[in-house]
């Protein structure tokens, strides 16, 4: 019998816990996706106000070929502590990564039926998208605009995906920097002031495993420091696209990276 695919949890096979083991097929269910709405101001029907994904399932299935039964259960006793929460690889989406718990893990339930199949089901709940294995990255260095005595740099990044995508960014000073304006458009833009910034100081803006968002100088969260005007996160479409830095009272270099998402 041969392996016909290859599994990863945070870069540690599936397939490499025992020899007997065999991955014969991995199957992606639909995105499970409800719809957002609200009332209408004259009676009947809803507006739709947005699709919502909700979450995102795989299903492994495997043989473990060993007559054994004492071994047999020490293998899938190996794989139930393998299955934890962690990025998913698959050897069918090269390049990419999914972000999962496991929510159905295997187990031995006859001794003598040695030869059936198991099944693991791995669900993305938080980011129910795949996502590049590997960030597109782009830099850029400040210039002063006399005009407006500011300092910008414009950043061009490339989400290779079919779905919007969180951008990261870094901001290292070069001098005191108090204010500044990360900028695509009216809808992902953010504005900051009293950061304190000095030179050699790293602004940041990053997303965790979760997709939750986090701020900072250096170690110091600076969410309280974003001006009225400021969106909650910092979004790119699919394409190329540039984004603006500045407002800087002082030289700054960027660093922007994003991971293509995949509907």
């Amino acid at each position: 019998m041969i392996t016909r695919y290859s599994v990863w949890i945070d870069n540690k096979g599936l397939q490499d816990i025992d020899p007997s083991i065999y991955i014969t097929d991995i199957k992606e269910k639909e995105p499970k996706q409800s719809a957002v709405t609200a009332s209408q101001a004259w009676g009947n029907g809803l507006r739709l106000l947005r699709m919502q994904r909700q979450s995102l399932s795989v299903v492994v299935r495997f043989a473990i070929r060993e007559r054994d039964t004492a071994r047999r259960r020490d293998i899938c006793t190996r794989i139930r502590a393998w299955a934890q929460e962690g990025y998913l690889t698959t050897s069918d989406r090269p390049g990419q990564r999914l972000y999962v718990v496991c929510e159905k893990i295997p187990t031995v339930t006859s001794a003598l039926k040695w030869t059936d199949e198991m099944e693991m089901t791995f669900t993305a709940y938080d980011v129910p998208w795949w996502e590049d294995a590997q960030a597109n990255t782009a830099t850029a260095s400040s210039s002063l605009e006399s005009e407006h005595n500011w300092h910008r740099a414009v950043c061009y990044v490339c989400n290779r995906g079919t779905a919007d995508a969180p951008v990261t960014v870094q901001v290292t000073a070069q001098g005191a920097i108090d204010k500044l304006l990360v900028y695509r458009d009216e809808r992902n833009k953010m504005a900051f002031d009293d950061l304190g910034m000095r030179a050699g100081d790293v602004f940041s803006i990053s997303y965790d495993n979760r997709g939750i968002v986090s701020i900072k100088v250096n170690d110091r969260s600076v969410l309280d420091k974003r001006r009225g005007v400021s969106g909650d996160n910092f979004f790119c479409e699919p394409g190329r696209h540039s984004f603006v830095v500045q407002w800087g009272e002082a030289p700054f270099t960027v660093r922007a990276a994003v991971r293509g998402r995949y509907v």
